[in-house]
Parts: C-alpha cells; structure tokens; sequence
C-alpha cells in the first residue's frame, strides 16, 4: 500500500510539462512495479517480494525528491528572471 500510495503522489504532482521531463524515471518505476506484480502472484509474503516492495517504495522516493527539487528550482529561476 506504501507503494501505491507514493507513486500515484508522484502522478498527481505532475503537470504535463513534468511528466514529459521525468517519463524515464516513471518508466523506470513502471518496469520495476510490472516485475514486484508478477513476483507477487506467485510468491506472496516472502521475504523477497517484501525486500522488492522496500526498493520500489525507495525508488518512488527518490524520484518524488527529484521532482520536488525541480519544481522548487523552476520556482526560484521564474522568481529571478520573470
């Protein structure tokens, strides 16, 4: 559910503009969720799969920083030269 919930802030945060500039970073998420999909099916409540529900739940982290930081930096570049 931690996953889930991180990555659809992650969608709901970003303007077209944004989804176009981080689409490598969601398609990298999208791969890693489409894989942890398939390992739940078959493996539930291993010790793997809660290993990969930690990585992705990271990785959707780390990419919501990034667009945090792009947003503040695009603020603060419109503040100086607009």
């Amino acid at each position: 559910m931690l996953v889930v919930r991180a990555y659809n802030k992650i969608k709901e945060t970003m303007d077209d503009r944004q989804q176009v500039l981080m689409s490598s970073h969601m398609t990298f998420l999208d791969e890693k969720l489409e894989k942890l999909k398939s390992k739940l099916k078959w493996i539930i409540k291993s010790e793997i799969v809660v290993q990969k529900i930690k990585e992705v739940r990271t990785d959707c982290l780390e990419i919501r920083s990034i667009l945090d930081k792009f947003k503040n930096n695009y603020d603060l570049i419109k503040q100086k030269c607009f």
